[in-house]
């Protein structure tokens, strides 16, 4: 005999309940569209490569080496941003990545910061260690290249 009551949280809301909570769910996903939107956008202003990533949540900024995408996402972490570092063999060893998460729930101010010290320690890390980067690309694969999307 089963006695678990997990079967208590699968049952739907009501009507009622859902109709209630119905302007709530559209305003966070308008809120949430739009803060990945911006981030995308600023992103890509600042010369990051953001694959191809239009109208999601989840966006990778693409920056090169496995080296390089673990030294960035620690010097993030030193500034108070968490993004999950994506290296080889998850993603091929020349499009390491970092993986941010954009919620509804961050301001615009948290976005534009977010991409500022990004940036920042984008230009940090190439100047400091150009020769951790695979040969024969001048920016150390940071600049987005259009036609380069995997």
């Amino acid at each position: 005999m089963n006695t678990t009551r997990g079967l208590d949280l699968i049952a739907p809301a009501a009507p009622k309940q859902r109709a209630t909570g119905r302007p709530a769910l559209v305003e966070h996903l308008r809120r949430l569209r739009e803060n990945a939107a911006l981030f995308a956008r600023l992103a890509q202003e600042a010369g990051i490569h953001t694959g191809d990533s239009e109208g999601a949540n989840k966006i990778p900024c693409i920056v090169g080496s496995s080296i390089t995408a673990l030294r960035l996402s620690d010097a993030l972490v030193r500034r108070g941003i968490y993004a999950d570092p994506v290296l080889f063999p998850a993603a091929p060893e020349d499009q390491a990545r970092l993986r941010f998460f954009v919620t509804s729930c961050h301001s615009s101010e948290q976005i534009r910061f977010m991409i500022d010290v990004l940036a920042e320690e984008l230009k940090l890390l190439n100047a400091v260690s150009p020769a951790l980067e695979p040969p024969g690309d001048e920016a150390g694969g940071l600049v987005h290249q259009p036609g380069t999307d995997v």
